[in-house]
């Protein structure tokens, strides 16, 4: 018989500091519903913990338990001991005292470069085992609010960081959780998935173009404040709609695109709004004079290797990680 932590048990080890991310990871679940994209949500796991007193508040208690003990931990999730560490930094201060201990590389993201614990390990993590890295990066910052915030000012004033990690954009370009704003209706005359741009709206190109300022914004920050770290950026690899998937299968659905019975066009679909991010990525780097480098992350994780509709497993992280490491240098 499986013994249940009670609410109070679990917050007093929280709070006094004896909860790892490892053992916590018994007592959460995924909760997609609860979630938003890039903005996953977790759950309590009623096999483990007892929730019967919490009724509506339990999800909402249990993301933000869940965010404290990752922000509580000294290093990211499954760092290995030796020269490099990928260390996670609360506040700039923090990031600040990590450059001085030696971290070279800053990154500041949305959840392709952190997530819960029970979520698989990010590029990032596996970044950090051959480099030093220290990261502001938190799941469900927006891109528009990372750059009002400016947490990464003063650690790159510094001038200790040759690259600076960027991951932002994906919840403004798949609608924040209303892709359905951003697709025409299903028509028979425009079946095929070479069709596709066709039912891709102005609206979608309206909120490319807002992401877009906001990376110039972000750029003009990077050079005024420290001009020889590069500014290193990504667009997503080829996410992919689910039956049922609150993030994107239901609003294709929605719009009468089937992600099962019309999985290719749907898959194309997809395709064309991510290769447009990915597009305008590389245009504004390379038109940066060198202070942008551009990393592709397209075509790297399979069909059977994403997590969720907008996350993958760590086999395919491991090649994200890759591919920064490439564009980086040693």
């Amino acid at each position: 018989m499986v013994v249940k932590l009670s609410l109070s048990q679990l917050l007093a080890q929280a709070e006094a500091g004896t909860l790892t991310a490892e053992a916590a990871g018994r007592y959460f679940l995924p909760d997609d519903a609860a979630g938003t994209p890039f903005e996953p949500a977790v759950r309590f796991n009623p096999k483990t913990v007892n929730v019967t007193a919490l009724r509506g508040s339990a999800s909402v208690l249990a993301s933000a338990l869940a965010r404290d003990i990752g922000r509580n931990s000294a290093t990211l999730r499954h760092a290995v001991p030796g020269p490099f560490f990928a260390r996670k930094a609360v506040t700039s201060g923090e990031a600040i005292a990590a450059a001085e201990a030696g971290a070279t590389i800053l990154a500041e993201g949305d959840s392709w470069f952190d997530l819960p614990f029970i979520y698989p390990r990010t590029l990032v993590d596996f970044l950090g085992e051959r480099h030093a890295v220290v990261t502001l990066a938190q799941w469900g910052d927006t891109l528009e609010g990372m750059i009002a915030a400016k947490q990464f000012v003063k650690p790159l004033r510094t001038k200790a960081f040759k690259h600076f990690l960027f991951s932002g954009g994906g919840n403004d370009i798949v609608g924040g959780g209303k892709l359905e704003l951003f697709l025409r209706h299903f028509d028979v005359g425009h079946a095929d998935p070479s069709d596709a741009s066709w039912y891709i709206n102005d609206l979608f190109v309206d909120a490319l173009d807002r992401v877009m300022g906001h990376y110039r914004e972000l750029l003009k920050i990077v050079v005024r404040e420290s001009p020889k770290t590069k500014l290193v950026i990504h667009g997503y690899d080829y996410v992919i709609p689910q039956q049922n998937g609150h993030w994107l299968g239901n609003a294709m659905t929605f719009r009468g695109l089937d992600p099962v019975y019309k999985a290719p066009l749907c898959k194309a679909v997809i395709k064309v709004m991510i290769d447009a991010f990915n597009s305008r990525l590389k245009q504004f780097a390379d038109g940066s004079s060198g202070a942008v480098i551009y990393v592709d992350l397209r075509k790297k994780a399979h069909a059977d290797e994403w997590f969720d509709e907008l996350h993958a497993r760590e086999n395919a992280t491991k090649r994200f990680a890759a591919a920064f490491e490439q564009a980086i240098g040693s």
